[in-house]
């Protein structure tokens, strides 16, 4: 009994298959007339029926229901060049078929397991980013966002990029025109070598009493520390400010 029979006695009926798939049911139909459940189903498959039919049951079914063939070669003949051939000492020795890897528990940073329905849904017709219906699910998609993030700007879409695109999206948000932002030297990993111009001394000064490039002397020290005190006091005060607006909103 296939993988297709077993899901038609388990649940009762082809109906019923469809249904708990949420499928057609002539999809259903053709795995019955076929004989085997397609291997993109294999996660699905152990989902619904809560592992009784696991996942490589369905991949090695269909594999073996539905190997990759190439039509310029036999059946019989390995994946590469002819044993005539003065190539095919690099053939690969075995007859090579179509990839299905099993279900993995995936518990680390990534990748991660992918949702069933994400896996079905990246198997649907691809269609272009100017086209009219990508436009319409793209508005929809950014009406979403926004009633996530409780907001009413038009530019609210999604970007994909890597770790340090968010970091710089967050620190945009989060700073307005005419914020002064501090500005942390880099931190020394190594040592200079003897002879060595420290990469640092500019920010740091020469030391010893003498003064580097950006060193500044004991007056200049002096201004720039009573000007950091007036702008930290600036800066508390519109901190009391906003907390006092907040608080007053709330009442």
């Amino acid at each position: 009994m296939n993988c297709a029979e077993r899901l038609v006695e388990m649940f009762g009926s082809q109906a019923d298959v469809a249904r708990a798939f949420q499928l057609d049911r002539a999809v259903v139909h053709n795995w019955v007339k076929t004989g085997y459940v397609p291997a993109r189903w294999a996660g699905e498959v152990e989902r619904v029926t809560e592992g009784r039919i696991s996942s490589d049951d369905v991949i090695n079914e269909a594999s073996a229901k539905n190997p990759v063939r190439v039509k310029s070669r036999p059946d019989d003949a390995p994946f590469g060049l002819s044993e005539s051939d003065p190539m095919s000492q690099y053939a690969p020795a075995k007859r090579i078929q179509s990839f299905h890897p099993p279900q993995r528990t995936l518990m680390g940073p990534g990748p991660t397991e992918i949702h069933p329905r994400v896996l079905t849904t990246m198997s649907q017709p691809a269609i272009g980013y100017l086209d009219p219906v990508f436009v319409e699910m793209m508005e929809e998609l950014k009406s979403l966002l926004r009633y996530v993030y409780q907001t009413k700007n038009a530019l609210t879409f999604p970007l994909s990029g890597p770790g340090s695109v968010g970091m710089e999206y967050c620190f945009v948000n989060m700073v307005a025109p005419g914020d002064k932002v501090d500005r942390l030297p880099e931190r020394r990993v190594r040592r200079p070598h003897a002879g060595e111009r420290d990469p640092l001394r500019r920010h740091a000064g020469a030391g010893r009493g003498q003064v580097g490039r950006a060193g500044r002397s004991a007056e200049g020290r002096g201004r720039a520390e009573e000007e950091q005190g007036r702008e930290d006091r600036r800066l508390r005060a519109r901190r009391d400010l906003h907390r006092l607006r907040s608080r007053t909103r709330r009442r």
